[in-house]
């Protein structure tokens, strides 16, 4: 690993740390975290990325995409709605 473009003096930029520190502390990353903790899952992300790409889709849509019965589509919104991943 090359430390070319590491500090020679070792200076601590106290507003950035502290604005950082508070960000982190503002529950944000524990939001985020809970979150990601329920898309963990390959067919859900699938899911929450085509959403993103399309912003409507049906369950039959979903179905074909994610190569699955509707019923089994259909039990993964209801767990993303649910959880408050997708409203």
């Amino acid at each position: 690993m090359s430390y070319e473009n590491a500090c020679d003096v070792i200076c601590v930029h106290e507003d950035k740390v502290n604005n950082a520190l508070s960000f982190l502390e503002d529950d944000k990353s524990k939001k985020l975290l809970n979150i990601l903790e329920k898309i963990c899952d390959e067919k859900k992300l699938k899911i929450i990325l085509s959403l993103i790409k399309e912003d409507e889709l049906c369950v039959c849509d979903i179905s074909v995409i994610l190569k699955m019965s509707v019923a089994s589509t259909s039990h993964h919104l209801r767990l993303l709605y649910k959880n408050d991943v997708l409203d």
